[in-house]
C-alpha cells in the first residue's frame, strides 16, 4: 500500500482505495480508466492480542471475517451490523454497531491505527503518541488524512447474542411507529438491547408498506422487556427469528439475504431528528406518500426507512471525536433511506426524487425545530453536506490535520472520492 501510494503520487496518477466496497457512491471506492484502483481485499490479517483485550484487523476484513475469528475465543467487537460491511468504511466513518449502546461508535473502540500517508510514510497512530491528533482525526473523519492499513480494536466478552427478524407485515403503522417512539426514550435505556426498524415500500411487497426489525440483545434473552411493545399482543409478529447464537452465526443468516440482492442498484440518504414522534410521522409520511406518487414504475423497485435510535450513552461512551455529537440533546432518531431498482435508465428519477423529498422533509422539520444537525456520513448520499454538519471548531481542527499530514493533498486531489475536509465550508 505504502509503495503504491507513494508511486502514484511522483506520477500524479489519480486513484481510489477500495475496503468493503459498500458505499453506494460510484466514486466512493472506484474510479474511471483515467486512474487506478487499490483494493485492501487480500489485507485479511486477524491476530487476538496474547490478553485476549485486542485484535488486529487488516483493512481487506469484512465483518463477517472477523465474527468468525473471534467466535472460538467468546469475544467480538464493536463491528457492522451486516456480515458483508467493510472494516474500513464502516470504523473511518464513525460505525453504529448492536453494542453501540453499551461502547459507542465503532470509531471510539479503535486502540490503534497504522496507516499510510499521503507520502507513503507508515505510521501508528494511538491516542497518546505523537500521532494523537491524526488518532482523534480518523475517529469518524473520514478518509483525508490517512489510508488505514490495519487497526486494532477494543474485544469484548459476548459468547452468545440474541438477534434476529422480527416481520410485522402491512397496516401496523401507528403501533409500529408508537413502539420505536417508545424504546428511543425507554426500552433503550437497557444498553445491551438494540434495534434496526424498517419500513419498506416496493414491488417486491405488491405495493404494500410493510414493517420489520432487527433486534439485538447482548445475551441469551430473546424478549427481553426492552421489546415489549414491539411483540403481543401489543404488535404481534407475522415471522421471528430472533434466537440466541453468535454473532458469526447472525452474519451467516444476513449474509444470504443480502446475497440475493447483488447487482441491483443502491442509494443511501440520511435524515437526522430528535426523537420526537412528530418528528417520524413527517418523515415516514412525506417520504412513502411522495415515493408511491413519483416511483411505481421504476423497475423493481424497493424503498425502505429506517429509523435508527440513538441513546445518550451510544453519543458519550466513546468520548471525544471530531463529529462532535451534543449527547444532552439525545435520544435522536437517524434515519437511514435506502433504495434498489435495477435499470440503469431509473438513476435520474431516483437521485431527483431524493433530491426533492428530502428538501420537502427538511423544510416541514425546521418549520418545527425538529431536524437535528448532525448526518451520519456511512448512510450520507452525494451532494449531502456530512461535514459542515460537525461542529465548526472541529471541522477547522480537521482541516489543520488534513494539511499537517498530507500537505500535497494526495488523498484530497488524487484520491477523490468520498467525503473531503477540505471540500467543506466552515459556515
Amino acid at each position: 500500500m505504502s509503495t503504491a501510494v507513494k508511486t502514484l503520487a511522483e506520477l500524479q496518477v489519480p486513484f481510489a482505495m477500495r475496503g468493503g466496497g459498500h458505499m453506494p457512491i460510484g466514486t466512493s471506492n472506484n474510479i474511471n480508466s483515467t486512474g487506478v484502483l487499490i483494493s485492501s481485499s487480500n489485507m485479511k490479517q486477524l491476530q487476538i492480542g496474547p490478553d485476549h483485550k485486542t485484535v488486529t484487523v487488516g483493512s481487506g476484513n469484512v465483518w463477517l471475517d472477523v465474527y468468525k475469528y473471534l467466535e472460538p475465543y467468546g469475544q467480538t467487537v464493536v463491528g457492522g451490523r451486516l456480515g458483508p460491511i467493510g472494516v474500513p468504511g464502516f470504523l473511518l466513518g464513525g460505525g453504529m454497531s448492536f453494542f453501540s449502546n453499551q461502547y459507542g461508535f465503532g470509531s471510539a473502540n479503535v486502540a490503534k491505527y497504522t496507516c499510510v500517508l499521503g507520502s507513503g510514510e507508515i505510521v501508528e497512530a494511538t491516542a497518546n503518541n505523537m500521532y494523537a491528533d491524526l488518532f482523534w482525526a480518523l475517529r469518524g473523519g473520514g478518509n483525508s488524512f490517512a489510508l488505514v492499513a490495519s487497526f486494532d480494536l477494543k474485544t469484548y466478552s459476548a459468547p452468545v447474542v440474541s438477534v434476529g427478524s422480527v416481520v410485522y407485515g402491512p397496516g401496523v403503522r401507528d403501533k409500529w411507529l408508537d413502539a420505536v417512539y417508545t424504546f428511543a426514550h425507554d426500552g433503550s435505556k437497557d444498553a445491551k438491547a438494540a434495534l434496526i426498524p424498517t419500513a419498506t415500500w416496493g414491488q417486491s411487497t405488491q405495493g404494500m408498506l410493510v414493517y420489520n426489525n432487527f433486534q439485538f440483545y447482548d445475551g441469551n434473552h430473546t424478549n427481553p422487556p426492552a421489546f415489549e411493545n414491539f411483540s403481543a399482543p401489543v404488535l404481534p409478529a407475522l415471522q421471528n427469528t430472533v434466537s440466541a447464537r453468535t454473532m458469526y452465526q447472525w452474519t451467516l443468516e444476513d449474509y444470504d439475504r443480502i446475497k440475493a440482492v447483488h447487482g441491483m442498484r443502491n442509494a443511501f440518504y440520511t435524515v437526522s431528528l430528535y426523537a420526537k414522534k412528530e418528528a417520524m410521522e413527517i418523515v415516514h409520511d412525506t417520504w412513502f406518500e411522495t415515493a408511491k406518487l413519483r416511483l411505481s414504475n421504476v423497475t423493481n423497485f424497493l424503498g425502505s426507512m429506517a429509523l435508527m435510535p440513538i441513546t445518550e450513552r451510544f453519543i458519550s461512551a466513546g468520548g471525544r471525536d471530531p463529529m462532535g455529537i451534543d449527547a444532552s440533546q439525545a435520544p435522536y432518531i437517524w434515519v437511514e433511506e435506502s433504495l434498489m431498482w435495477s435499470n440503469p435508465a431509473d438513476d435520474k428519477t431516483i437521485d431527483t426524487f431524493l433530491a426533492d423529498v428530502n428538501k420537502d422533509i427538511n423544510a416541514k422539520l425546521d418549520a418545527k425545530g425538529l431536524r437535528a444537525p448532525y448526518l451520519y456520513l456511512n448512510d450520507a448520499y452525494q451532494g449531502q453536506q456530512v461535514f459542515e454538519r460537525y461542529p465548526k471548531v472541529n471541522l477547522a481542527i480537521m482541516k489543520g490535520i488534513r494539511a499537517k499530514y498530507d500537505p500535497q493533498r494526495v488523498l484530497t486531489d488524487l484520491m477523490p472520492g468520498g467525503w473531503k475536509v477540505e471540500h467543506a465550508s466552515i459556515l
